[in-house]
Protein backbone atom coordinates (compact mmCIF):
# COMPACT_ATOMS: atom_id res chain seq x y z
CA UNK A 1 0.00 0.00 0.00
CA UNK A 2 2.81 2.37 0.81
CA UNK A 3 4.51 1.79 -2.53
CA UNK A 4 1.23 2.32 -4.34
CA UNK A 5 0.61 5.61 -2.54
CA UNK A 6 4.09 6.75 -3.55
CA UNK A 7 3.29 6.65 -7.27
CA UNK A 8 1.99 10.23 -7.13
CA UNK A 9 2.91 13.13 -4.90
CA UNK A 10 2.80 16.92 -4.85
CA UNK A 11 5.16 19.22 -6.73
CA UNK A 12 6.92 16.67 -8.96
CA UNK A 13 6.29 14.63 -12.08
CA UNK A 14 7.19 11.21 -10.69
CA UNK A 15 8.87 8.41 -12.61
CA UNK A 16 9.46 10.30 -15.83
CA UNK A 17 11.21 7.88 -18.21
CA UNK A 18 11.05 5.07 -15.64
CA UNK A 19 9.08 1.82 -15.49
CA UNK A 20 7.16 0.44 -12.51
CA UNK A 21 6.41 -3.29 -12.55
CA UNK A 22 3.73 -4.91 -10.41
CA UNK A 23 4.92 -8.38 -9.40
CA UNK A 24 1.94 -9.46 -7.29
CA UNK A 25 -1.69 -8.65 -6.58
CA UNK A 26 -2.25 -5.81 -4.10
CA UNK A 27 -5.18 -6.23 -1.73
CA UNK A 28 -6.03 -3.07 0.19
CA UNK A 29 -8.66 -3.00 2.94
CA UNK A 30 -8.96 -6.81 3.14
CA UNK A 31 -12.38 -8.12 4.09
CA UNK A 32 -14.13 -4.86 3.10
CA UNK A 33 -16.34 -4.55 0.05
CA UNK A 34 -17.11 -1.30 -1.75
CA UNK A 35 -20.49 -0.39 -3.18
CA UNK A 36 -22.26 2.70 -4.44
CA UNK A 37 -23.02 3.70 -0.85
CA UNK A 38 -19.38 3.38 0.24
CA UNK A 39 -17.34 0.77 2.11
CA UNK A 40 -19.03 -2.06 4.01
CA UNK A 41 -17.08 -1.13 7.12
CA UNK A 42 -16.25 2.31 8.53
CA UNK A 43 -12.71 1.14 9.28
CA UNK A 44 -11.83 1.26 5.56
CA UNK A 45 -8.59 3.18 5.05
CA UNK A 46 -8.60 5.75 2.22
CA UNK A 47 -5.80 7.41 0.29
CA UNK A 48 -6.65 11.08 0.87
CA UNK A 49 -5.57 13.42 -1.91
CA UNK A 50 -5.60 17.13 -1.11
CA UNK A 51 -3.19 18.39 -3.79
CA UNK A 52 -4.13 19.64 -7.24
CA UNK A 53 -2.89 17.98 -10.43
CA UNK A 54 -1.15 14.97 -8.94
CA UNK A 55 0.71 13.52 -11.91
CA UNK A 56 2.38 10.40 -13.29
CA UNK A 57 5.04 10.51 -15.99
CA UNK A 58 6.34 6.97 -16.45
CA UNK A 59 5.31 3.45 -17.46
CA UNK A 60 3.26 1.22 -15.18
CA UNK A 61 3.14 -2.46 -16.15
CA UNK A 62 0.75 -4.45 -13.99
CA UNK A 63 1.76 -7.76 -15.61
CA UNK A 64 -1.85 -8.90 -15.40
CA UNK A 65 -2.09 -8.44 -11.64
CA UNK A 66 -5.03 -6.95 -9.74
CA UNK A 67 -5.34 -4.00 -7.38
CA UNK A 68 -8.41 -4.38 -5.18
CA UNK A 69 -9.81 -2.58 -2.14
CA UNK A 70 -8.51 0.75 -3.46
CA UNK A 71 -10.24 3.65 -1.70
CA UNK A 72 -9.39 7.20 -2.81
CA UNK A 73 -10.97 10.37 -1.43
CA UNK A 74 -9.97 13.64 -3.10
CA UNK A 75 -11.02 17.26 -2.80
CA UNK A 76 -8.86 18.72 -5.57
CA UNK A 77 -9.08 18.75 -9.35
CA UNK A 78 -6.87 16.30 -11.21
CA UNK A 79 -6.36 13.94 -8.28
CA UNK A 80 -9.51 11.79 -8.31
CA UNK A 81 -7.93 8.71 -9.89
CA UNK A 82 -5.23 6.10 -9.31
CA UNK A 83 -2.51 7.94 -11.24
CA UNK A 84 -3.76 11.54 -11.12
CA UNK A 85 -2.90 13.41 -14.31
CA UNK A 86 -1.01 11.69 -17.11
CA UNK A 87 1.95 13.73 -18.32
CA UNK A 88 2.73 17.44 -18.11
CA UNK A 89 0.90 20.47 -19.53
CA UNK A 90 3.61 22.05 -21.67
CA UNK A 91 6.20 19.28 -21.83
CA UNK A 92 5.70 16.39 -24.23
CA UNK A 93 5.75 13.15 -22.24
CA UNK A 94 5.00 9.53 -23.07
CA UNK A 95 3.00 7.80 -20.34
CA UNK A 96 1.78 4.18 -20.27
CA UNK A 97 -0.45 2.10 -18.00
CA UNK A 98 -0.90 -1.49 -19.15
CA UNK A 99 -1.76 -5.05 -18.09
CA UNK A 100 -3.72 -4.10 -14.95
CA UNK A 101 -7.04 -4.97 -13.30
CA UNK A 102 -8.86 -2.81 -10.74
CA UNK A 103 -11.62 -4.50 -8.74
CA UNK A 104 -13.70 -3.85 -5.61
CA UNK A 105 -12.57 -0.21 -5.46
CA UNK A 106 -14.09 3.22 -4.87
CA UNK A 107 -12.72 6.56 -6.09
CA UNK A 108 -14.51 9.76 -5.13
CA UNK A 109 -13.77 13.43 -5.63
CA UNK A 110 -15.50 16.58 -4.45
CA UNK A 111 -13.81 18.57 -7.25
CA UNK A 112 -13.27 18.09 -10.99
CA UNK A 113 -11.91 14.87 -12.45
CA UNK A 114 -13.07 11.37 -11.45
CA UNK A 115 -11.76 8.29 -13.26
CA UNK A 116 -10.14 4.88 -12.76
CA UNK A 117 -6.74 5.57 -14.28
CA UNK A 118 -6.17 9.26 -15.07
CA UNK A 119 -8.16 12.28 -13.90
CA UNK A 120 -6.90 13.94 -17.06
CA UNK A 121 -4.38 13.65 -19.88
CA UNK A 122 -2.20 16.75 -19.84
CA UNK A 123 -1.94 18.99 -22.89
CA UNK A 124 0.90 17.98 -25.23
CA UNK A 125 1.39 14.57 -23.57
CA UNK A 126 0.92 11.15 -25.17
CA UNK A 127 -0.77 8.54 -22.98
CA UNK A 128 -1.52 4.86 -23.60
CA UNK A 129 -3.95 2.72 -21.58
CA UNK A 130 -3.57 -0.87 -22.76
CA UNK A 131 -4.96 -4.21 -21.53
CA UNK A 132 -6.64 -2.57 -18.54
CA UNK A 133 -9.84 -3.82 -16.91
CA UNK A 134 -11.61 -1.65 -14.36
CA UNK A 135 -14.79 -2.13 -12.40
CA UNK A 136 -14.02 0.68 -9.94
CA UNK A 137 -16.95 2.70 -8.63
CA UNK A 138 -16.49 6.37 -9.54
CA UNK A 139 -18.26 8.91 -7.34
CA UNK A 140 -18.61 12.67 -7.72
CA UNK A 141 -19.64 14.77 -4.74
CA UNK A 142 -18.61 18.08 -6.32
CA UNK A 143 -20.20 21.24 -5.03
CA UNK A 144 -18.38 23.83 -7.17
CA UNK A 145 -20.85 25.51 -9.50
CA UNK A 146 -19.93 26.99 -12.89
CA UNK A 147 -22.06 28.68 -15.57
CA UNK A 148 -22.85 26.94 -18.85
CA UNK A 149 -23.94 29.33 -21.60
CA UNK A 150 -25.52 26.61 -23.75
CA UNK A 151 -27.92 25.63 -20.99
CA UNK A 152 -28.30 29.17 -19.59
CA UNK A 153 -27.98 27.79 -16.10
CA UNK A 154 -25.38 27.07 -13.46
CA UNK A 155 -24.15 23.49 -13.35
CA UNK A 156 -21.40 21.64 -11.59
CA UNK A 157 -18.27 21.53 -13.77
CA UNK A 158 -17.27 17.91 -13.37
CA UNK A 159 -15.58 15.47 -15.72
CA UNK A 160 -16.24 11.77 -15.08
CA UNK A 161 -14.94 8.97 -17.28
CA UNK A 162 -14.36 5.24 -16.90
CA UNK A 163 -10.66 5.56 -17.70
CA UNK A 164 -10.00 9.32 -17.92
CA UNK A 165 -11.77 12.49 -16.83
CA UNK A 166 -10.50 15.02 -19.41
CA UNK A 167 -8.46 14.39 -22.56
CA UNK A 168 -6.34 17.44 -23.29
CA UNK A 169 -3.46 15.68 -25.04
CA UNK A 170 -3.32 12.39 -26.94
CA UNK A 171 -4.91 9.33 -25.35
CA UNK A 172 -5.10 5.80 -26.76
CA UNK A 173 -7.27 3.14 -25.08
CA UNK A 174 -6.43 -0.30 -26.44
CA UNK A 175 -7.84 -3.74 -25.50
CA UNK A 176 -9.42 -2.32 -22.35
CA UNK A 177 -12.77 -2.58 -20.57
CA UNK A 178 -14.59 -0.35 -18.10
CA UNK A 179 -17.37 -2.23 -16.30
CA UNK A 180 -17.84 -0.10 -13.19
CA UNK A 181 -20.51 2.24 -11.87
CA UNK A 182 -20.80 6.04 -11.84
CA UNK A 183 -22.32 7.64 -8.74
CA UNK A 184 -23.53 11.24 -8.56
CA UNK A 185 -25.42 13.20 -5.94
CA UNK A 186 -28.81 13.71 -7.57
CA UNK A 187 -29.81 16.23 -4.89
CA UNK A 188 -27.32 18.73 -6.35
CA UNK A 189 -27.16 20.50 -9.68
CA UNK A 190 -26.40 18.04 -12.53
CA UNK A 191 -22.83 16.99 -13.24
CA UNK A 192 -21.46 18.36 -16.48
CA UNK A 193 -19.56 15.75 -18.54
CA UNK A 194 -20.01 12.02 -17.98
CA UNK A 195 -18.58 9.49 -20.44
CA UNK A 196 -18.18 5.73 -20.38
CA UNK A 197 -14.55 5.90 -21.48
CA UNK A 198 -13.64 9.58 -20.91
CA UNK A 199 -15.51 12.56 -19.49
CA UNK A 200 -14.70 15.02 -22.27
CA UNK A 201 -12.19 15.79 -25.03
CA UNK A 202 -11.07 19.39 -25.00
CA UNK A 203 -8.44 21.89 -26.14
CA UNK A 204 -6.58 24.80 -24.62
CA UNK A 205 -4.10 27.55 -25.47
CA UNK A 206 -1.06 27.73 -23.18
CA UNK A 207 1.58 30.43 -23.72
CA UNK A 208 0.05 31.21 -27.14
CA UNK A 209 0.34 27.54 -28.20
CA UNK A 210 -2.86 25.64 -28.97
CA UNK A 211 -3.27 22.03 -27.81
CA UNK A 212 -6.10 19.76 -28.97
CA UNK A 213 -7.32 16.58 -27.34
CA UNK A 214 -7.18 13.44 -29.46
CA UNK A 215 -8.73 10.12 -28.46
CA UNK A 216 -8.23 6.68 -30.03
CA UNK A 217 -10.20 3.65 -28.84
CA UNK A 218 -9.46 0.21 -30.29
CA UNK A 219 -10.71 -3.28 -29.42
CA UNK A 220 -12.18 -2.01 -26.16
CA UNK A 221 -15.57 -2.06 -24.44
CA UNK A 222 -17.82 -0.12 -22.08
CA UNK A 223 -20.14 -2.23 -19.92
CA UNK A 224 -20.59 0.27 -17.11
CA UNK A 225 -23.62 1.77 -15.39
CA UNK A 226 -24.61 5.42 -15.04
CA UNK A 227 -27.99 6.47 -13.75
CA UNK A 228 -27.60 9.86 -12.13
CA UNK A 229 -27.51 13.61 -12.70
CA UNK A 230 -25.68 14.57 -15.88
CA UNK A 231 -25.93 17.06 -18.72
CA UNK A 232 -23.50 15.91 -21.44
CA UNK A 233 -23.60 12.12 -21.45
CA UNK A 234 -22.22 9.47 -23.80
CA UNK A 235 -20.98 5.90 -23.64
CA UNK A 236 -17.70 7.02 -25.21
CA UNK A 237 -17.46 10.65 -24.04
CA UNK A 238 -19.79 13.28 -22.66
CA UNK A 239 -18.40 16.01 -24.92
CA UNK A 240 -16.06 16.61 -27.85
CA UNK A 241 -14.77 20.16 -28.24
CA UNK A 242 -14.07 21.88 -31.56
CA UNK A 243 -10.69 20.97 -33.05
CA UNK A 244 -10.40 17.59 -31.34
CA UNK A 245 -10.30 14.19 -33.04
CA UNK A 246 -11.77 10.82 -32.07
CA UNK A 247 -11.05 7.47 -33.72
CA UNK A 248 -12.94 4.30 -32.73
CA UNK A 249 -12.27 0.82 -34.14
CA UNK A 250 -13.67 -2.63 -33.27
CA UNK A 251 -15.18 -1.58 -29.96
CA UNK A 252 -18.39 -2.25 -28.04
CA UNK A 253 -20.52 0.23 -26.10
CA UNK A 254 -23.04 -1.67 -24.00
CA UNK A 255 -23.98 -0.99 -20.41
CA UNK A 256 -26.25 1.92 -19.51
CA UNK A 257 -25.92 5.70 -19.63
CA UNK A 258 -29.01 7.50 -18.41
CA UNK A 259 -29.68 10.94 -16.90
CA UNK A 260 -32.05 11.52 -14.01
CA UNK A 261 -31.15 15.21 -13.82
CA UNK A 262 -33.85 17.75 -13.13
CA UNK A 263 -33.30 21.50 -12.85
CA UNK A 264 -34.94 24.86 -13.56
CA UNK A 265 -33.32 26.73 -16.48
CA UNK A 266 -31.76 30.11 -15.78
CA UNK A 267 -32.51 33.47 -17.33
CA UNK A 268 -33.07 33.38 -21.10
CA UNK A 269 -34.08 29.73 -21.39
CA UNK A 270 -37.53 28.65 -22.50
CA UNK A 271 -39.98 28.27 -19.65
CA UNK A 272 -39.99 24.71 -18.42
CA UNK A 273 -37.20 23.63 -20.76
CA UNK A 274 -34.59 21.15 -19.67
CA UNK A 275 -31.85 20.47 -22.23
CA UNK A 276 -29.59 17.44 -22.01
CA UNK A 277 -27.19 16.02 -24.55
CA UNK A 278 -27.22 12.23 -24.50
CA UNK A 279 -25.52 10.21 -27.24
CA UNK A 280 -24.86 6.56 -27.93
CA UNK A 281 -21.18 7.51 -28.34
CA UNK A 282 -20.79 11.23 -27.58
CA UNK A 283 -23.24 13.53 -25.82
CA UNK A 284 -22.34 16.80 -27.55
CA UNK A 285 -20.03 17.55 -30.49
CA UNK A 286 -19.37 21.21 -31.18
CA UNK A 287 -18.28 22.57 -34.57
CA UNK A 288 -15.10 21.59 -36.43
CA UNK A 289 -14.67 18.18 -34.86
CA UNK A 290 -13.60 14.96 -36.50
Amino acid sequence: AGNLAGISWTGKMPFEGQTIVLNTDIVLNPGITFGTNGPSNSSAFPFKRTSTQVGFGGIFDGRGHTISGLYIISNKGGSGSLFGVGGAATKRMNVVVRNLQIKNSLIENSAMGVASIFSGVAFNSHVLIENVYSEAILKSTAATVSTDAKLKTSIIGVNMGGFCGTVGGNLSIINSVYAGTFVTDTSKTPKKYVGGMVGNITNKTINSVGYSGNLTVESSAYYGTFNGSGVYIGKLSGDQTAGSTVTVNNSIFGGTMKSTASFTPGSGASTGASTYYIGRLIGLCTSNYT
